[in-house]
């Protein structure tokens, strides 16, 4: 059984991973090479952020509840790769058509945001 200590350990073990994986790739660039296909993903990770309450809320509260759940054709763990894949698929094709394109649009009409000095902090 799982105790709120063993998720203390988890959490600081996810961390430490994180930290290294970051000063491995900082200190080697080329350590992280085979993570140049997670680079779109990475892009997209805000709108991944903001579309997925939606798209999950309609996915599991309707079609899941209401018509996939009754039949009883697919269980919920299997089931739940289509609302994470379609909210990958939906942040791509936003980031492709939608936010692309303003941003674009944007930076033509108002100028793009000045760059910080090199050397210097953007904080």
């Amino acid at each position: 059984m799982a105790t709120l200590q063993n998720a203390y350990v988890i959490v600081l073990l996810l961390a430490a991973a994180t930290f290294l994986a970051a000063l491995a790739e900082r200190n080697e660039a080329e350590a992280a090479y085979y993570l140049k296909p997670l680079h779109p993903i990475g892009r997209v990770s805000f709108g991944i952020y903001m579309i997925h309450p939606v798209i999950e809320s309609i996915l599991l509260a309707v079609v899941w509840r209401k018509i996939v759940e009754p039949m009883n054709v697919v269980g919920f763990y299997t089931y739940w790769y289509l609302p994470a894949l379609t909210v990958i698929v939906v942040a791509l094709l936003s980031d492709r058509y939608f936010e692309g394109p303003v941003s674009r649009y944007l930076n033509a009409r108002f100028g793009e945001a000045p760059k910080p000095a090199a050397g210097r902090s953007a904080a």
